[in-house]
């Protein structure tokens, strides 16, 4: 998955994504696909 809003990578993201984390991926209010953070490559870096 990539984050698109740099806004959001800084004010959001960062907190809260870590490793094992469950997420899922909407279509609107579907969901389409539930994910697991097995890695994380790139945030930190402005």
């Amino acid at each position: 998955m990539t984050i698109i809003s740099d806004e959001l990578r800084v004010t959001e993201h960062r907190k809260h994504i870590k490793e094992g984390l469950k997420f899922f991926v909407r279509e609107g209010r579907k969901i389409v696909a539930e994910g697991v953070v097995t890695r994380i490559v790139d945030l930190f870096s402005d």
